[in-house]
């Protein structure tokens, strides 16, 4: 186990400038938490070094894994056990939510709904372990929440049916299983929920903002893996009840990703899907910290805009921000990095 002082460059997603404009990837180092079992075992490439970040942020678009849905009626939600392609080349065991809509199959679907629409949705667990949803961040009644006495076992089913009473935001969706909430939620069963209105559309419109292209929800994550590329899940007595800890960092399932940008304002959606992990967040240009402007958190837009160089984000928590890519010349690297702190200072 290192010690906090050694928890230096580690894992991550990054931004890198391309000929249009720049990019970003992320690493980092998030010293509030020690490393489990030493930096990057069983990972073939040193998830710092820039020269790594090669492979295309993996960003939600139609259909198909993590699919953007606008939700048009009701839901029929399957879980099930699955396979998906974390590291490349190789596959590893995952656990998804299965839907359609209008003939499009999606798994773990970006939900997206108009903010005082009515949310209609059956969950069939296909999985061999009891499981439920839990729609992190919404304001429903008690028996809607997914709360872990609501557990269904293998073969049951579970009915939802309430009024998205929240404002336009960032919130996500989860398993809440009674005693495996940490292993399933790591293991896949997780993904966003977006809900509309009109300050989200003026927002939009304003910033000529589009989800998928300059609007992109961007989820963080550390995992471990085996030798053969699949997630490992092996907590000890003090790690169940302290939290699992990767020492690899991904962004939306993607390690070592990059993608490029033009020199324009994007809003990233930032998620902690992380177990236990905390991250310092902020891009950085050589040593050069750069600006970036945070508008939303957990309950939506904040009242007024904040400008600021890093953010702590911790496990569950959101945070929507605007980054300006044209601090970067064509050709110039910018990283999105988790920088080092110590929890107790």
């Amino acid at each position: 186990m290192l010690q906090r002082r050694q928890l230096l460059e580690f894992g991550g997603v990054a931004a890198v400038a391309a000929a249009g404009g720049a990019a970003w990837m992320y690493y980092g180092s998030p010293r509030s938490n020690a490393l489990a079992g030493g930096p990057f075992r069983h990972y073939p490439f040193d998830p710092v070094a820039a020269a790594n970040f090669q492979q295309k942020l993996f960003i939600p678009v139609g259909s198909g894994p993590f699919g953007v849905l606008d939700v048009a009626g009701p839901l029929k939600i399957r879980t099930v056990a699955a396979s998906f392609p974390l590291l490349p080349g190789r596959e590893s065991p995952f656990l998804l939510y299965q839907t359609e809509q209008a003939g499009k199959a999606y798994q773990n679907p970006i939900l997206r709904i108009e903010s005082g629409a009515r949310f209609t949705a059956s969950l069939d667990n296909a999985l061999a372990e009891p499981t439920i949803i839990h729609w992190h961040g919404l304001h429903t009644p008690a028996a809607m929440d997914g709360h872990p006495a609501s557990t269904i076992g293998p073969g049951g089913r579970y009915e939802y049916d309430f009024k998205v009473s929240n404002r336009g935001g960032t919130y996500w969706y989860h398993t809440h299983a009674h005693e495996l909430t940490a292993e399933q939620a790591y293991h896949g069963l997780a993904s966003f929920f977006l809900v509309d209105d009109d300050d989200q559309r003026r927002l939009a419109k304003a910033l000529d903002l589009q989800l998928g292209v300059t609007d992109l929800p961007l989820v963080i994550q550390d995992k471990q893996f085996d030798a053969q590329g699949k997630l490992l899940y092996k907590p000890s007595a003090h790690e169940a009840m302290m939290g699992w800890l990767g020492d690899i960092v991904l962004a939306n399932l993607t390690p070592n990703a990059v993608q490029a940008v033009t020199p324009r304002t994007y809003r990233l959606r930032l998620l902690n899907g992380s177990n236990a992990r905390i991250y310092r967040l902020a891009f950085v240009k050589g040593s050069t910290p750069l600006d970036f402007t945070v508008i939303g958190t957990d309950g939506g837009l904040i009242e007024r805009p904040e400008t600021v160089t890093e953010a702590f984000l911790a496990p569950g928590e959101r945070l929507d921000v605007l980054f300006d890519a044209g601090q970067a010349q064509p050709g110039e690297d910018i990283f999105l990095r988790s920088l080092a702190f110590d929890a107790m200072e």
